[in-house]
């Protein structure tokens, strides 16, 4: 990707929970990406496939910001999880990854747009 130095990009992520008997959860990763007056907003599909599935929206958030560092590595990521973003910080030593209120989060806000249409 292009000028990741400037680059800021919010996280987010949803899922519909998970089927025990089937041992995975679908769900939906959001960033916003923000490089000057620039603004790119992804929707990506995931599932996680586990038998043992625990925290599965903490994953979903962390898997947001793992996206968003595979695609900017050297971007300011902001995530309204704090969870994930600890996770983040310590099990993958990512650099520039913070917690920022919901309230202040694009890429929640996006998510939460879909799901009134």
């Amino acid at each position: 990707m292009q000028n990741s130095s400037k680059t800021v990009i919010f996280t987010d992520a949803t899922c519909d929970g998970w089927q025990r008997t089937k041992g995975f959860a679908n769900g939906l990763l959001s960033l916003v990406v923000v490089n000057g007056d620039k603004v790119d907003k992804y929707l990506f599909k995931k599932r996680i496939k586990d038998k043992w599935l625990r925290q599965f929206i903490n994953r979903f958030e962390y898997e947001a910001i793992k996206k968003a560092k595979k695609m900017y590595p050297e971007a300011q990521v902001f995530s309204d999880s704090k969870i994930a973003v600890g996770w983040a910080l310590r099990k993958s030593r990512f650099s520039s990854v913070e917690w920022i209120s919901r309230e202040k989060n694009p890429a929640g806000h996006e998510l939460e747009r879909l799901k009134k249409t």
